[in-house]
């Protein structure tokens, strides 16, 4: 919105509160003629001020304070339908007046008080809604990876579960060359059961002869990507056997 489109609406708002507090006491004025109390005239105008400073302010409720005072003044105070009012009424006057003020204040004090307070509590609620959402996100995203991470799971125990179907001996190690996995046919072969070898060191337990240095066969697996080569492991029941063993760094 441009410049002068914001003075307009400006310009807009001003002249309708302040008209709102002119229309204000010429309706509490109306009111008060038709009903034509004998001593309470004040109540009437009081609310007048009040729902002028509620809805425009402090400046369209000290305006509406003026005019209930000066239509007091001329319509209910003597000499009747004159400014030129008695002296001894300028106390009473003083007193409404400065009531009216008080009265002025305090609405406008409250309306922007409770104005502040929605604002506020608009606020909070925005960034309570922001925060729910992404709570959400997170939980949607933990549970998408826990989705995934329990499918990597299945089909990494269906995989296995084929593995130990096969009589070729087979078993992972990772790379502190600890034991990982061990299957039926490593079993059959070593003498040792999966609850046995799971967890142990592979050249501890099956006490490996390498054809090469464990530190260059580390190094030519890390470098090319895989390993072949002859072992010698001994059983349990102190056997040996040896066999063409293919390595190849475990991908997660």
């Amino acid at each position: 919105m441009s410049k002068p489109d914001m003075l307009a609406r400006r310009a807009c708002a001003m002249v309708l509160t302040y008209g709102l507090a002119c229309v204000s006491v010429a309706v509490a004025l109306l009111v008060t003629l038709l009903l034509r109390p004998d001593e309470l005239v004040a109540p009437v105008f009081f609310l007048a001020i009040m729902l002028s400073a509620w809805l425009g302010g402090i400046g369209p409720g000290l305006l509406a304070a003026l005019l209930a005072t000066l239509a007091i003044a001329y319509f209910f105070l003597q000499p009747l339908y004159s400014l030129q009012f008695d002296p001894a009424n300028v106390p009473q006057l003083l007193v409404f007046f400065l009531s009216a003020v008080l009265v002025s204040s305090w609405s406008a004090a409250r309306k922007r008080a409770e104005t502040l307070l929605r604002r506020a509590r608009d606020d909070q609620e925005a960034k309570v809604q922001e925060r729910t959402a992404d709570l959400n996100q997170t939980n949607e995203t933990l549970r998408s990876e826990i989705a995934e991470r329990q499918w990597v799971e299945e089909t990494l125990r269906e995989r296995a579960d084929l593995l130990d179907l096969t009589h070729d001996t087979v078993f992972v190690r990772d790379m502190r060359d600890v034991i990982t996995y061990w299957n039926r046919g490593a079993a059959e072969q070593y003498g040792w059961q999966k609850e046995e070898a799971v967890g142990q060191v592979s050249h501890d337990l099956l006490r490996t002869s390498f054809p090469a240095p464990l530190d260059e066969i580390h190094e030519e697996l890390l470098g090319t990507g895989r390993w072949e080569g002859e072992l010698v492991h001994t059983k349990r029941d102190a056997g040996r056997c040896s066999g063409t063993c293919r390595a190849t760094p475990w991908q997660s």
